[in-house]
């Protein structure tokens, strides 16, 4: 039953899902219990959601919200689907998740509380500390860090002594500001998936808005299907195992955001180029079909060197400023 508490918050819970696993169901039922209204926005096969709607018997309560699209058209538009929803709903507050996230004990309460101790009102979004499949994977943030442009830092969320200000965060967990999200111009569509996040707080920061990392707040999350190697027997490394299709879209969408953000943060693209290169360097060293991936990863970057920058459409008031 939802906690009376949370039922006066001004704050709603976006799901997105696409190939979502078997526990879905028992997933939102248990997401339901700790919002006042929770919208799914499903991006899966047409039979897959005739499934879901014969089985799914929440579906009818009046806190939920069922967004069906005739077609996949990328995380990016499903996200500014369901935040748009609860703006309409006059909802103040948004907690965007995957469909195989889920908050841990009270993080919900926790990111609420701060977001209603913030003193200031230059917060685009609170972000939880993050818990991988693989316990020994730290949650850390990139933070610019000196005087030099092109410097950062990794701050590991186990060694923050409270709410930190951070430059990057993942879409799952993230506890939107629904004001901030209208005058930023919501997510840029046209990135399809991967980076999607990244290039949302790259702009929220553009716009004078902070990140602010709250490590008490703890949600589990999976990363593909990431497993644990060693690499020359020293370094660990935990290849990812996505497929091949986020290979293209991380490579075409780091170019895209270079392109548009790389002179206002240097920091920021120096990160980018060394994640990707990590992230090459897995592939290739420990994944099964790495040819395919180093093959679409070149056609990849091609792509992002040779067209525009997507447009931004469809998020709030400052959709149709060019970004």
């Amino acid at each position: 039953m939802l906690n009376r508490s949370r039922s006066e918050r001004s704050f709603g819970i976006v799901v997105v899902c696409y190939g979502p696993p078997a526990d879905l169901a028992d997933r939102l039922s248990r997401l339901l219990d700790q919002t006042p209204h929770l919208v799914l926005v499903d991006n899966g096969p047409a039979e897959e959601q005739a499934q879901r709607g014969a089985e799914y018997a929440f579906f009818a309560c009046d806190r939920f919200t069922w967004i069906r699209n005739p077609r996949n058209e990328g995380i990016a538009k499903a996200l500014n689907q369901g935040v748009r929803h609860l703006q309409s709903l006059g909802l103040h507050w948004a907690l965007t998740l995957d469909h195989d996230s889920m908050p841990i004990g009270s993080m919900i309460d926790t990111l609420l509380d701060q977001a209603d101790q913030a003193v200031h009102t230059d917060v685009a979004a609170f972000v939880p500390r993050v818990r991988y499949q693989l316990a020994d994977v730290e949650c850390r943030w990139p933070v610019t860090s000196g005087r030099c442009r092109l410097r950062f830092k990794l701050t590991y969320a186990n060694r923050m002594t409270g709410p930190t200000a951070v430059d990057l965060a993942i879409s799952s967990g993230m506890l939107l500001s629904v004001k901030s999200w209208a005058e930023i111009g919501g997510f840029r569509e046209g990135l399809f998936m991967d980076l999607v996040d990244t290039e949302y707080c790259l702009r929220a920061r553009h716009h004078d808005q902070r990140i602010i990392a709250v490590p008490r707040a703890e949600l589990q999350h999976a990363i593909g299907n990431m497993e644990r190697r060693s690499m020359l027997g020293l370094l660990k490394a935990y290849p990812t195992h996505h497929a091949a299709i986020r290979h293209y879209y991380l490579a075409r969408n780091r170019v895209f955001l270079w392109k548009a953000h790389g002179r206002r943060f240097p920091s920021w693209a120096a990160y980018e180029l060394i994640s990707g290169a990590k992230l090459l360097a897995k592939s290739l060293a420990y994944e099964p079909d790495r040819w395919t991936k180093l093959k679409v990863t070149v056609r990849g970057t091609y792509d992002g060197l040779m067209t525009r920058v997507p447009p931004l459409q469809g998020g709030g008031a400052a959709a149709t400023r060019r970004d």
